[in-house]
């Protein structure tokens, strides 16, 4: 497999552009799922579905497809309408990824929130909606999309979640331009900059050594470090 910048080729040359209105399900919110966790059919607990009148909602994940009535179930049991579900297995890499061109807005899992799977969708141009919560596993989609610029997309509380997603899914010129510019976005911000990433790294490694050999290795000055070494992965 040849790749460039460690991108595979096939993945730099695969489009990222919406599908034609007659080669998609009018699917207009997207999530993956590689955990079958708490997300948008509990948040669409007490959700008016007008709000996004017409979307669709596809899930795909590893197992899904031996279970599908049961999963659909969780959303029916909040108001969501079966024939606005769709939900498949896995699929081959290239496959999945092609996906993406049917689908306007990606809703993060919580509180296990995506990781590769949200640069996937950032890099075929589909901006990811995430719910922050208090744990690293909840925090991972904000982490993301703070270093790609996109901390609008950010919600703190579910309410704001459903907020942005229906603001963003009837915002045809925010997704366009969003899709249009997502790639771009992400070869420029601290999440590819790979040398930036191992220079922080290795310099929290250095003040790690240099403070263990000075017999400062308790929990508090271990903290402190920490801490800094995030601030330095997620300094511009």
């Amino acid at each position: 497999m040849q790749r460039v910048d460690g991108i595979p080729t096939f993945v730099r040359q695969l489009g990222h552009q919406r599908q034609p209105k007659g080669q998609r399900d009018e699917t207009q919110c997207r999530k993956h799922a590689e955990r079958a966790n708490r997300g948008p059919a509990d948040l669409a607990r007490g959700h008016d579905g007008a709000r996004a009148a017409g979307s669709k909602l596809l899930v795909i994940a590893n197992g899904l497809a031996s279970i599908p009535e049961d999963f659909i179930a969780r959303f029916v049991h909040h108001g969501i309408a079966k024939e606005r579900l769709r939900v498949l297995g896995s699929r081959p890499f290239r496959e999945y990824l092609a996906m993406h061109g049917q689908a306007d807005v990606m809703l993060d899992t919580f509180p296990f929130t995506g990781g590769t799977t949200t640069c996937h969708a950032l890099w075929m141009g589909v901006p990811v909606i995430s719910l922050v919560g208090n744990t690293a596993t909840s925090r991972g989609g904000a982490s993301l999309l703070h270093a790609v610029g996109l901390s609008e997309l950010v919600a703190q509380s579910p309410d704001q979640y459903i907020d942005i997603a229906c603001g963003l899914a009837q915002d045809a010129a925010r997704l366009a331009s969003l899709r249009a510019g997502m790639r771009e976005r992400m070869r420029a911000s601290a999440l590819m900059d790979a040398q930036r990433f191992t220079r922080n790294l290795e310099s929290a490694y250095r003040q790690m050594w240099q403070t263990w050999c000075a017999g400062e290795s308790n929990r508090s000055i271990f903290g402190r470090i920490m801490a800094g070494f995030r601030n330095r992965l997620s300094a511009a």
